[in-house]
């Protein structure tokens, strides 16, 4: 996707002169005494896109049916399927018996999706909303900061997906990329389009059906970008709480068909670095081990590329929803060993932030430059307050999730000690525990996530700045929460950041995902 250059501003690109980008009216037109129209959004060129080379697939295990299968009954049961708890009884939506399966996707009201004509035109609304500016105009499929956002880097792939709209799957894909598009729309422009978008959503779950059942136990490309397309369909457009967790797992579950190896380029290493953070996030949400703790998995996608200070992040914290199933699951069933087995999950959750401590100073080792700093940030409403800034939204959600992750398990020591108070006299490498140390670290934490807050909001992030925030901003509002002195803190911090979140479609923030 070609983007012409932001900096142009419309008057010298119509009289196709040379423009400095100086805001809010360049020096071409303050000096000639011409109107300066202003710097517009992205605007997207189509194009054709050349296929990457992509390494052969090895045999897959005749192990995974399965699994498979648990693909294939996802699709046919999705949250949203229940389209009619939601209808306007007054705006019935069609069945699948009234639109034209064979003539592609079914079209809402045009006002609805003006300037979406083609599924060129929207692929480039979706990564204009998720994916920054300068990673399309430099269109680098290894870029670092291409790799080091939660939501949405995938989509750098749709261009060259989409290119080739032919095939027995090209029609699924087609009908999800329009309801992500007619969501993003209504996201936007703050319509109410709910029937519209759940009349699309449905029939592209209908189609999803169908290809998953062609596919058989394969992983597809162009299915998993159209269940990602629903995934955030359901983020933009909510059916039911946590809906889009149902197509995470449905991608976690073909992604696991395959081997690790396969996802090592091409195609398949892009989409693969684009939704692996949501999928590691998932498993943190449910508590739940995830195979991308296993170590081929945490070697073989990278043996062609270098990880992403992010993709490195959640290689040292996917073992931890592990440790978080085993105080949920074993710790119950230990009865007179209770105490012993919360020692050993303590000692296991110590080691888990001891790993990202050691994976944080290599990382600072390699970087000397800063990579954040403090900055007072005046809002309208009154009020000036610290905010952390950072050199890129890359390296902002890097230390935000290190410093959730390590928040989580801190908090779960808390947890563990106030339930087997003896234990806070335990030694453990020498010295004794100390709740104290261990609450004075979860406040500091804390307000670092929160003072972060105002870098991810940034309206210039579109969606994929928002979409970060969620998780992080939940534990630690949660954590101040817990007591006297966290609440002080948050009276001092800035108020309008929750505010701010739930009027950008916000709730609780507790699914992960922010918008």
């Amino acid at each position: 996707m070609k983007v012409r250059k932001k900096n142009l501003c419309d008057t010298c690109r119509k009289r196709k002169l040379q423009c400095d980008g100086k805001r809010p009216s360049c020096t071409q037109c303050v000096f000639s005494n011409r109107t300066c129209e202003g710097y517009p959004d992205a605007l997207f060129v189509p194009f054709v896109a050349t296929k990457a080379a992509v390494k052969p697939r090895t045999a897959r295990p005749k192990s995974v049916s399965r699994t498979a299968q648990s693909v294939s009954t996802y699709a046919r049961c999705p949250s949203a399927a229940k389209s009619g708890s939601v209808q306007d009884k007054d705006s019935p939506i069609p069945s699948r018996n009234d639109t034209n399966l064979s003539g592609g996707s079914p079209s809402p009201n045009r006002s609805y999706t003006q300037g979406l004509a083609t599924i060129q035109d929207k692929v480039a609304l979706i990564l204009r909303n998720f994916i920054p500016l300068h990673e399309l105009e430099f269109n680098s499929a290894d870029a670092t900061e291409q790799c080091s956002r939660f939501c949405g880097s995938w989509a750098k792939a749709l261009p060259e997906l989409t290119a080739d709209m032919t095939g027995p799957f090209a029609q699924c894909l087609d009908s999800a990329v329009s309801a992500l598009a007619l969501s993003i729309t209504a996201y936007r422009n703050r319509q109410n389009l709910l029937d519209a978008i759940v009349a699309q959503y449905e029939e592209s779950l209908h189609l999803l059906g169908q290809s998953l059942a062609a596919a058989g136990n394969t992983c597809n490309s162009k299915i998993v970008a159209a269940v990602m397309c629903l995934a955030l369909t359901e983020v933009l457009s909510p059916t039911q709480e946590s809906s889009w967790l149902v197509h995470v797992e449905g991608v976690s579950n073909m992604v696991h068909l395959m081997p690790p190896g396969s996802f090592a380029s091409g195609i398949e290493h892009i989409m693969l670095m684009g939704f692996r953070p949501l999928l590691i996030l998932r498993a943190f949400i449910h508590r739940k081990p995830t195979f991308f703790a296993d170590e081929p998995w945490l070697t073989l996608p990278f043996q062609y590329h270098q990880p992403a200070p992010l993709q490195s992040l959640l290689g040292a914290a996917a073992h931890i929803p592990g440790v978080l199933e085993k105080v949920d699951v074993i710790l119950p069933r230990s009865c007179d060993r209770a105490a012993a087995t919360a020692d050993q999950l303590i000692t296991e959750l110590l080691a888990s932030i001891l790993r990202l401590k050691t994976w944080h100073n290599s990382f600072l080792a390699s970087t000397p430059e800063v990579l954040y700093c403090s900055r007072n940030v005046e809002h309208d409403f009154g009020g000036t307050f610290e905010s952390l800034w950072y050199p890129s939204l890359g390296i902002a959600n890097m230390f935000v999730y290190f410093w959730a992750f390590q928040l989580l398990c801190l908090n779960e020591i808390r947890d563990l000690l106030d339930r087997f108070p003896h234990l806070k006299h335990t030694v453990h490498d020498g010295a004794a525990y100390s709740a104290e140390a261990f609450r004075e670290e979860c406040l500091e934490l804390s307000t670092c996530i929160y003072k972060s807050m105002e870098y991810l909001l940034r309206t210039d992030f579109m969606l994929y700045g928002i979409s970060s925030a969620g998780f992080p901003l939940s534990i630690a509002y949660k954590t101040l929460q817990s007591d006297a002195e966290g609440q002080a803190i948050l009276e001092s911090l800035d108020h309008s950041i929750i505010t701010r979140c739930k009027i950008r479609g916000v709730g609780d923030c507790a699914d992960g995902l922010c918008v």
